[in-house]
C-alpha cells in the first residue's frame, strides 16, 4: 500500500514551544501532532523549525501505526519505501527495527549516514516512532560540520561527489539546504563505493575533467567525518522512551545507530523502532555528471581510483575494518 498525503492545519492549530536539547534538536511541547491531521493550511513553522533544529521530538505519543504513518504526511505528499519487510511489520512503509530478529531487522545503520542515498531524489524527512524504551540514535548537525572545516577542505570538498555502492547514485558532497539555504554535507559512511572529484569548479569549462579518488584518500576524508561528526558538540545522543515520535530533517543531520542499539545478550531489553521516510522533491544531482553510475561495471575514470560495489549487506567500502557495517 502506497501513501499519499494532502496533510494541511489551521494557522491556530500550528502555535508550538520547543525546549532546545543540545547541540542540536528539541522536545516540541504544546502540540500534538494528530490534530493537524485535518485541517485546512499547512503547518509550514513545524517544517521550518525541523530544517532549522534538525530533530524534533514528541514525548509519549504512543500512536497507533495508522496514526504514525498518517504523521508523516505533514513532512511531505509521499512516503517511500527502500527496505526490507520484517514479518511483525504492520505496513510495507514501516521498517521494524529490533535488536532481536524475530521481533524486527537487526544490525542496521552503525555507520554515519543519511537515508536514501541510493535515490536521486533522496529522502527528504524520517520519522521514528519508538514502540518501547529502546537505545539512542545519533544525530549530527549537517551544517555545522562542514561550517567547522577549514577552508581549504571546504573548497576541495565541494569539488567531491559520492557514487552509492548499491545503485550508483551520484550526489554531491556538498549541496544548499532546500528550505534553509546553508550548505551542508551529505555521505553514506557505510555505502559509499566511490568518490569523484572535479579538478575544476570554473563553470564555463564544456567538459570538466572528473577522477576517482585513491583508497588512501577515501580512506582519510571518511575518517576525518567520521572523528568530526563523533565529537560532543556536534551530535546529540536520543535514548526512546517508550511511544516517542523522533522527525527528522534528512538533509540536515546524518545519523547512526547507537552500539547499544545492537545490543542482543539473553539480559538485554527487547528493543522496537519503526521508521518511516518520506519520498524527497530535489534532485540532489552533479553538474556534468549523470545520476547514476555502473557501480558494479569498470571505473570508467582513473583505474588506479577506488571503485568498489555493495557486498551483500548492501555495503560499499570498508574505510574501517575494526567498526561495525551493515545497511
Amino acid at each position: 500500500m502506497r501513501w499519499r498525503f494532502s496533510a494541511a492545519v489551521t494557522a491556530a492549530a500550528c502555535r508550538f514551544r520547543v525546549v532546545p536539547f543540545w547541540p542540536l534538536g528539541g522536545e516540541v511541547l504544546d502540540l500534538d501532532p494528530r490534530t493537524l491531521l485535518e485541517a485546512e493550511a499547512p503547518c509550514k513553522a513545524l517544517s521550518a523549525e525541523l530544517a532549522e533544529r534538525g530533530v524534533l521530538a514528541f514525548k509519549g505519543l504512543n500512536l497507533s501505526d495508522s496514526e504514525f504513518l498518517s504523521i508523516s504526511g505533514l513532512l511531505g505528499k509521499e512516503l517511500i519505501s527502500r527496505h526490507v519487510v520484517h514479518p511483525e511489520s504492520p505496513s510495507e512503509d514501516i521498517l521494524r527495527l529490533s535488536n532481536q530478529a524475530q521481533h524486527g531487522v537487526v544490525g542496521v545503520g552503525p555507520q554515519w549516514h543519511q537515508d536514501g542515498s541510493t535515490e536521486q531524489q533522496v529522502f527528504s524527512h524520517l520519522l521514528f516512532h519508538a514502540k518501547t524504551r529502546s537505545a539512542a540514535t545519533l544525530f549530527a548537525d549537517a551544517r555545522k560540520a562542514f561550517e567547522l572545516l577549514p577552508p581549504q577542505t571546504q573548497e576541495k570538498w565541494a569539488r567531491i561527489a559520492s557514487v552509492n555502492a548499491y545503485s550508483g547514485a551520484v550526489h554531491p558532497l556538498v549541496h544548499e539546504h532546500p528550505v534553509s539555504g546553508k550548505k551542508v554535507l551529505f555521505l553514506h559512511l557505510g555505502q559509499t563505493g566511490a568518490l569523484i572529484t572535479r579538478s575544476d569548479l570554473n563553470s564555463e569549462l564544456a567538459d570538466p575533467s572528473f577522477g576517482a579518488l585513491p583508497e588512501s584518500e577515501v580512506r582519510a576524508l571518511f575518517a576525518q567525518l567520521h572523528a568530526l561528526l563523533s565529537r560532543p558538540e556536534l551530535h546529540l545522543s536520543y535514548t526512546y522512551e517508550a511511544g516517542d515520535l523522533v522527525l527528522v530533517d534528512n538533509l540536515a543531520v546524518l545519523h547512526r545507530a547507537s552500539e547499544a542499539a545492537f545490543e542482543a545478550s539473553a539480559w538485554a531489553p527487547l528493543r522496537v523502532l519503526h521508521r518511516a521516510t518520506v519520498r524527497g522533491n530535489k534532485n540532489l544531482g552533479v553538474e556534468g555528471l549523470p545520476p547514476y553510475l555502473y557501480i558494479f561495471g569498470e571505473n570508467p575514470f582513473d583505474p588506479s581510483g577506488l571503485w568498489q560495489s555493495s557486498d551483500y549487506y548492501g555495503v560499499g567500502f570498508r574505510w574501517n575494518r575494526s567498526q561495525r557495517f551493515q545497511n
